[in-house]
């Protein structure tokens, strides 16, 4: 029998012909469940030709495993406090040679289906959400980031009045399969090749705006020993001196955090850039942000209690059409995310959605598109929500993050800025929607990705369609979405908007009732105090206003 494989591990597995019954199939998985992961045992039982034996395996795995989920092939890297700035860089350095050296050792990444990609703490000013990423292509390694817009337009500039700069194009993909993101200005420095999306003069995709790639063929990479020696020390040049962010591979000191912490909270909170709080209000903030990794491999600050506030003002869900079917569900919930556009093309995954070629241009393609449902003014009773096959109900705690922007109707996620300032906060649309009614077309554009850790609920429209996607999900490994089992994740839905509050809230009902007992003793409340005020004013005389 074929060893089933995992990225690097290796996993030892009984030979076929051991197998007899379902009880040794049952007392081998007992023997290996520590040591694969729940759709390397899904390979070994479907190679047995006895269903019986299938069914009490997985059955078996299911008891002795506990919950089981596909492990992502992003992650974050975590960097400890250093005392000293010198000690700081030597720790930079560190960080990236072994990130550098677990890249290039992952086998059997050209047979898989996304590629790894490790996100390492970086320079605090100058690269937006102070993080590298680290990619292993096929037959490259990508080291790329996006710079702040001053500091990327002051890069576009030195690099113009560089004779050796030429123009080119970043792509996504290989021979054959490629896909053209942006203009580029691309530089051969060693063993590195710097690309520079283009300035807005010479480029409307609006997501690649910032975006630097820097290019090192696996091929040049002869041992550990060259990655340490050579490759870390031309990559800290190029970031030096010609991107023009000195101690990049640095990760961000206590005060580079605070400020990037004050700043997600005014973008989030859609505050002026110049608002300054004082003492005890920068206090009471930063003591509700720390930085979370919010999707595999993604990391942003998130602002407790924000979300749980919304949730004590009117009943809210958040939802997310699928297209693509059930392989677009599978695929998401097997790499551990809900990724936008722009972050599929990164990571080897060429799909392009019904707006990837517009959202490019809009700025759209950096994030996930969501809606907020809430509809308090007609209690409830609306028509049916018009979703596809498939979708997505999201834990309401998301709205924690720091990193969405939301409009009150269908933008396409634009980034521009006379649109981007008519944004508002999340909790502006729900306000809103308690107050209207609910917009339909209302959108929340998360970057990068929403974690399948954060989906409290997927739905779908058949029951055939439920069973085939449980039978999917069951024989890849995965026996919880959450903390949810699949039977109790993957519901059927009417598309009635009630449906979903009561499973996400079982007593929705009674505090439906109590928020609008308060509602109307407040509207008896305003309507008193109008009274007393034409009263004080002699304007209600002989049971006549005058």
């Amino acid at each position: 029998m074929e060893k089933p494989k995992l990225f690097n591990e290796n996993v030892k597995v009984p030979s076929g012909d051991k197998l007899h019954t379902p009880d040794d199939l049952a007392a081998a998985v007992e023997g290996i469940k520590k040591t694969i992961a729940e759709n390397q045992l899904s390979e070994l039982v479907n190679s047995t030709t006895n269903a019986s034996k299938k069914k009490a395996a997985l059955m078996e795995a299911k008891k002795a495993s506990g919950p089981k989920q596909i492990h992502s092939p992003w992650r974050s890297v975590v960097a400890s406090p250093e005392s000293n700035s010198s000690g700081r860089r030597e720790a930079g350095r560190n960080r990236f040679n072994e990130t550098l050296i677990e890249v290039v050792a992952i086998e059997g990444v050209k047979n898989q289906e996304v590629f790894s990609r490790i996100s390492v703490p970086a320079d605090g000013d100058s690269i937006k959400n102070q993080h590298i990423d680290v990619i292993s292509e096929k037959d490259k390694i990508v080291f790329t980031f996006k710079l702040t817009k001053p500091k990327w337009l002051e890069l576009i500039k030195t690099l113009k009045n560089n004779p050796s700069i030429i123009s080119d194009k970043i792509t996504y993909g290989h021979e054959g399969e490629q896909i053209y993101f942006a203009s580029s200005l691309e530089l051969i420095f060693g063993k590195l090749k710097l690309s520079v999306a283009k300035d807005e003069e010479y480029n409307n995709r609006r997501s690649s705006y910032g975006l630097v790639k820097i290019e090192l063929d696996k091929g040049q990479v002869d041992s550990a020993d060259l990655i340490g020696e050579e490759i870390i020390h031309q990559l800290e040049n190029v970031l030096e001196s010609i991107v023009g962010v000195k101690d990049a591979l640095v990760a961000p000191d206590a005060e580079a955090e605070r400020i990037y912490k004050l700043n997600r909270y005014k973008w989030s909170h859609v505050l002026p850039k110049n608002r300054i709080f004082s003492t005890q209000e920068e206090g009471e903030i930063l003591s509700r942000l720390r930085s979370v990794e919010v999707a595999p491999g993604y990391t942003t600050f998130v602002e407790d209690g924000r979300a749980e506030k919304m949730m004590e003002q009117s009943p809210f869900f958040l939802f997310h059409n699928v297209r693509g079917g059930l392989a677009s569900v599978q695929k998401m919930i097997k790499t551990g995310a809900l990724i936008s556009t722009h972050e599929r093309y990164r990571l080897g995954m060429y799909i392009s959605g019904t707006s990837s070629e517009s959202d490019i241009v809009t700025g759209g393609a950096d994030g996930v598109f969501i809606r907020m449902w809430s509809n308090l003014l007609d209690r409830f009773n609306s028509a049916n929500l018009s979703l596809g096959d498939f979708g997505l109900i999201f834990a309401p705690t998301i709205l924690n993050r720091t990193d969405y922007y939301c409009y009150p109707e269908d933008r396409f996620g634009q980034t521009r800025p006379e649109v981007f300032k008519e944004r508002i906060t999340a909790e502006e649309l729900l306000k809103t929607q308690r107050r209207i009614g609910h917009i339909c077309h209302n959108e929340l554009v998360f970057r990068q990705g929403i974690a399948v850790s954060d989906v409290s609920f997927i739905t779908t429209r058949s029951d055939t369609d439920r069973e085939n996607l449980l039978y999917s999900l069951q024989n890849s490994g995965i026996t919880h979405i959450g903390e949810r089992t699949l039977e109790e994740a993957v519901i059927l839905w009417d598309g009635k908007p009630m449906s979903i509050l009561d499973k996400i809230d079982p007593e929705i009902k009674s505090k439906l009732r109590s928020i609008l007992i308060k509602e109307n003793i407040q509207k008896i409340y305003d309507l008193f105090n109008d009274l007393k005020k034409f009263l004080a004013k002699g304007m209600f005389t002989k049971g006549k206003i005058i």
